[in-house]
Formats: structure tokens, sequence, C-alpha cells
């Protein structure tokens, strides 16, 4: 079975400041839906718009059971290739039969590894200089 692979449905809303990165997927008819909270470890998952799971993920990589259609698969989501995407896939006896890639970092999205890395150092500098003048 090929996985299904959605990037290209661009007409959903797929990242929010206040509610994180949501990813849809279709497994055999019934919508999966990830939800990774921007401000806390929280994940939730949906099937059918019914939550089926919710908690914490203090890691960059997660996986966690559901059922749908009385078939057990495993969904994995996390963030992979330094921080630039987020992922999830859905594997049924250790086979991908779905997946889902939100690009964190990209032109597309208005954030280039330059706007990224420039803020970082920015950071860095304005922090230092902070903490030299508390220092002295």
């Amino acid at each position: 079975m090929n996985p299904t692979d959605s990037n290209d449905q661009q007409d959903e809303q797929l990242f929010s400041v206040r509610d994180g990165i949501t990813l849809p997927m279709v497994y055999k008819g019934h919508q999966i839906t990830v939800n990774q909270s921007n401000w806390t470890p929280r994940e939730r998952i949906w099937v059918d718009d019914v939550l089926v799971f919710e908690g914490n993920g203090w890691t960059m990589k997660s996986k966690r059971i559901i059922e749908v259609e009385g078939e057990q698969l495993e969904i994995t989501l996390g963030f992979r290739r330094f921080l630039s995407e987020f992922f999830v896939e859905a594997r049924k006896d250790g086979e991908l039969v779905a997946q889902r890639v939100y690009q964190v970092i990209s032109a597309a999205n208005g954030l280039s590894n330059w706007t990224l890395f420039s803020s970082l150092l920015a950071g860095a500098v304005f922090g230092y200089l902070v903490a030299s003048w508390l220092l002295d």
C-alpha cells in the first residue's frame, strides 16, 4: 500500500501561533488530525473529529498508538532536519500507510534559514550585552 502524502493541500491552515501545527491525513477514508502545541508539550490526535489521544510529548519525536476501524496504527510525530520539518507518519504493522510533512522553515512560509540564523545571532548578541551590563 502506498502512503498517502497530502502535502499538496495548500488551502488548509496548518500553522497557528495560538494553536500550533495541525496536520490532517486520511487513512481508509478516516481523517486523522494531529496537533502539536506551540507553547506547551501537548499533543492531540483526532479520528473523524473525535479526540482519541491527548498527552504531553517531551521529546523531539513521539510515538502513539491509536485505533482506526479496529486496526492499531502507530502514529509518529515530531521534528526532523534541524527543526525545519514537522512530520506525522502512520504505520500499520511497521508499514508506512500515511504521512504528512509541514516545512516549518522555508521561504514559502516567510521564514528562511537566513532569517532564522540572523534572529538567533541578534538574540545571542543582545543577551550577551544585557548579561554583561547586569553583571558589571
